[in-house]
């Protein structure tokens, strides 16, 4: 398909009239909704296409739509809309005839002439068919006789035989109102003494004397046991020797680095201390520097291409 129809047929919906240079205009007519009294038919509004070859002058639509569509520059979208033109010329003499997509056809008469056949409208964007609006069946009186007829036609009738329309919302509103009421019901009835009857248990005289004859039983509670004081207070184990892995100056690398250590074994115990400007980031602490060079150890062993430099920091220097 010559891509010059379907950028027409896309310009169509938004103009009423597009030049085909040196071949002619494509014209889009609104068409009103329209009652066929034989069918007893409403037709939706539409539209309907006409084809006047003596307009052949560029209006620049199709040229703005070729150098969006290629992203080229004005020029080079003339270039090619030129031949893509003279192609379509080409099959209309050929063939004697040519389809302009969903469009239309034209036709070559022997005399050189250009006739347009509009295509069907329901095939037609613009067109009610096209969203859904179908023809709908309408009856209308043939005469004003039948009118006046009809209309004493509906006097006559009863009144008990008339029909009342409820609207929807109003018929919602009743239900959840009717609903409210049956709920609240239980809190808007009286109340009896007689409901919490069952509550209660009678007491004779004899039974509440005896209840109260009863001796009284007093439990001596005996004093708590004070804990004992000759407990060996355990001394916590002081901290002193911390394996280094990393050292920044500012808290937003530090806290960083922090995270991209979140799958490793040490991640429960990694923390931070502060020497001076630096903040340095330490996987565990140590009370001895034996264990403190083992577990270094074993961290380079773990890691060695990235925690090979980890060094032992010893905190007591920063108490001084």
């Amino acid at each position: 398909m010559n891509p010059l129809f379907y950028y027409l047929e896309q310009l169509l919906v938004v103009h009423d009239c597009v030049v085909i240079p040196s071949l002619g205009a494509v014209l889009k007519e609104p068409i009103a909704a329209r009652y066929d009294v034989k069918q007893g038919l409403i037709y939706p509004a539409g539209e309907q296409y006409h084809f006047n070859n003596a307009l052949m002058e560029r209006d620049g639509l199709l040229e703005r739509c070729y150098a969006e569509a290629y992203a080229v520059s004005l020029r080079r979208a003339q270039i090619i809309l030129t031949k893509d033109v003279e192609e379509a010329k080409q099959l209309l003499l050929e063939h004697k005839e040519l389809t302009l997509g969903s469009i239309g056809l034209l036709k070559l008469q022997s005399n050189g002439s250009i006739d347009f056949i509009p295509s069907d409208r329901e095939k037609i964007l613009g067109c009610g068919s096209a969203y859904g609006l179908l023809p709908m069946p309408f009856r209308m009186a043939s005469s004003r006789a039948e009118v006046i007829a009809m209309e004493s036609l509906r006097k006559q009738q009863p009144k008990s035989s008339r029909r009342f329309r409820i609207d929807a919302n109003t018929f919602a509103r009743a239900a959840a109102l009717f609903v409210v009421l049956f709920a609240l019901l239980p809190f808007l009835s009286p109340s009896s003494s007689s409901r919490y009857s069952a509550g209660f248990v009678s007491v004779s005289p004899e039974q509440n004397k005896e209840v109260e004859a009863a001796p009284k039983v007093i439990e001596e509670t005996k004093p708590a046991e004070e804990p004992s004081t000759n407990l060996v207070p355990i001394q916590e184990e002081v901290q002193k020797y911390f394996i280094i892995i990393a050292s920044f100056t500012t808290d937003a690398r530090c806290e960083q680095f922090i995270a991209s250590q979140k799958d490793h074994s040490f991640a429960a115990t990694i923390g931070t201390m502060r020497k001076g400007k630096h903040i340095l980031v330490y996987t565990n602490g140590y009370a001895t520097q034996d264990e403190a060079l083992k577990a270094r150890e074993e961290l380079i062993e773990a890691y060695p291409k990235e925690h090979a430099s980890a060094w032992i920091f010893n905190a007591s220097a920063l108490q001084k």
